[in-house]
C-alpha cells in the first residue's frame, strides 16, 4: 500500500486549488438579487457554470438546466478518479452508486406510474440521467416493461433485480413502491460501508463520521414516514433502518417505533440522538418544516467536520470528501437560487434558503 503522502499529495494540492474557486457568498447574493431568472442566468457564466446558462437559453427549460448541473455533479467524482489509486477509485465508485440509485428510483417510479397507476409518464422521461454510472441499465426497457415479471427480467444482470423482487407482493397488494426505494438506499449505504472497510484505519474513521450523519438523517426521515403514513410496527421500522449511523441507535429507533399516535416522533429522535439541537425544534412549526430544520442542523455537523478536515492532516481521504461535500453544496445552492427565481420568491426568503 502506498504511503499517505504519495497517495494524497498530488490530488490534495489539486483539490485545494479548485476549492479556492468556490463561489463566494457575495456572488450568490448577486444571483439572489437578480430581478428574475433570465437576469440571473448570465451570472452563472461568470461563476464557471456557463453550460447551465447555455442549456437554459437554448431550451427555456429549467429542469434541463438542472439535469446539466446534475451531470456536472457526477463528473466531480469521475474527474477525481483519474488521479487516485485503485483502492480509492473503488471507494469513489461506491460514492457514485448514490447517483445510480437515484436514477433507479426515478425510473422505477415512472414504471410504477405507467403500469400500476395507468398514468402518462412523458412528464419525466426527458429528465433522466442516461449515461452509464456503475452498472449497465437500459432505462427505456425498465420504464416500459409491461408488467412486473418483465421488469424483473430486464433487471436480471443488475444488482437491482433481487431488491425489487423482494417486494413484488407488496407492490401488487399495497400499490406503492416505498419499500423498494428504501431498499435501494440501504443497498447504497451497505456498498459504501463495504468499500470503506478496505481503506486505512484513519480514512475509515473519517468516512464513518461524515457518512454517519447522513445515515442518521435518512433514518429519521424514514422512521417518521413509516410511522405516520404506513403505520408500521417496531419490527418493520427496525427492519427498514440503515446501520452505521453516527448517533441514532436501535434503542432510540425502537422507542420512537413504540410511541403512540400523535406523539412527537421528531423530538424523540432528536432529543435522544442530538440533544444539543432539541431547543431548535420549535413546536410552532409543522413536522415538514421541522424536518427541514433538522436536515439543516445535521448538514451543519458535516460542515464542521469538513472544516476540521481542511485544517487537519492533509494526507487522508478528508480532502477528497471535503471537496465533494463543498462542491455539491455549491451546486445545490445554485439549484435553490434558480428555482426561487423561477417562482418569483422574494429576495429575503431566497437568502434565508441558502445561508
Amino acid at each position: 500500500m502506498s504511503l499517505p503522502v504519495d497517495r494524497y499529495g498530488f490530488i490534495n494540492a489539486k483539490l485545494r486549488t479548485r476549492l479556492g474557486r468556490l463561489l463566494s457568498d457575495s456572488f450568490l447574493t448577486r444571483i439572489a438579487r437578480a430581478s428574475n431568472l433570465v437576469e440571473a442566468m448570465p451570472l452563472l457564466r461568470e461563476g464557471g457554470y456557463g453550460s447551465i446558462e447555455t442549456v437554459y437559453t437554448g431550451t427555456g427549460d429549467l429542469k434541463l438546466a438542472e439535469l446539466e448541473l446534475y451531470t456536472q455533479e457526477i463528473s466531480l467524482y469521475t474527474e477525481v478518479q483519474r488521479y487516485v489509486d485503485t483502492q480509492l477509485s473503488s471507494f469513489i465508485d461506491a460514492l457514485l452508486l448514490k447517483y445510480e440509485i437515484e436514477t433507479m428510483k426515478n425510473v422505477i417510479r415512472l414504471w410504477f406510474d405507467q403500469v400500476v397507476r395507468k398514468r402518462d409518464i412523458s412528464y419525466g422521461v426527458g429528465y433522466l440521467y442516461r449515461k452509464r454510472i456503475i452498472n449497465d441499465l437500459n432505462l427505456d426497457s425498465i420504464m416500459y416493461a409491461p408488467d412486473i415479471d418483465t421488469l424483473l427480467q430486464v433487471l436480471k444482470h443488475t444488482p437491482y433485480q433481487i431488491l425489487v423482487a423482494k417486494y413484488v407482493g407488496h407492490i401488487e397488494t399495497q400499490k406503492n413502491i416505498y419499500p423498494v426505494e428504501m431498499e435501494l438506499d440501504r443497498y447504497f449505504f451497505q456498498t459504501l460501508d463495504q468499500a470503506a472497510a478496505l481503506l486505512p484505519k484513519q480514512d475509515r474513521e473519517i468516512v464513518s463520521r461524515m457518512i454517519g450523519v447522513e445515515i442518521d438523517l435518512e433514518n429519521i426521515t424514514r422512521i417518521i414516514r413509516l410511522k405516520n403514513f404506513y403505520k408500521s410496527t417496531v419490527d418493520e421500522i427496525l427492519g427498514f433502518t440503515i446501520s452505521g449511523g453516527r448517533k441514532l441507535d436501535r434503542r432510540t429507533i425502537s422507542k420512537a417505533g413504540k410511541a403512540g399516535s400523535g406523539t412527537d416522533l421528531l423530538s424523540i429522535l432528536v432529543d435522544e440522538s442530538y440533544p444539543e439541537f432539541s431547543g431548535f425544534l420549535s413546536r410552532d412549526l409543522d413536522t415538514e418544516r421541522r424536518m427541514v430544520l433538522v436536515e439543516s442542523l445535521l448538514q451543519d455537523i458535516q460542515r464542521r467536520e469538513v472544516r476540521k478536515m481542511l485544517m487537519g492532516d492533509p494526507f487522508t481521504i478528508g480532502m477528497i470528501l471535503s471537496y465533494f461535500f463543498l462542491r455539491k453544496s455549491e451546486m445545490q445552492k445554485l439549484i435553490t437560487l434558480l428555482n426561487a427565481k423561477n417562482y418569483g420568491m422574494p429576495e429575503d426568503r431566497i437568502v434565508d434558503k441558502i445561508y
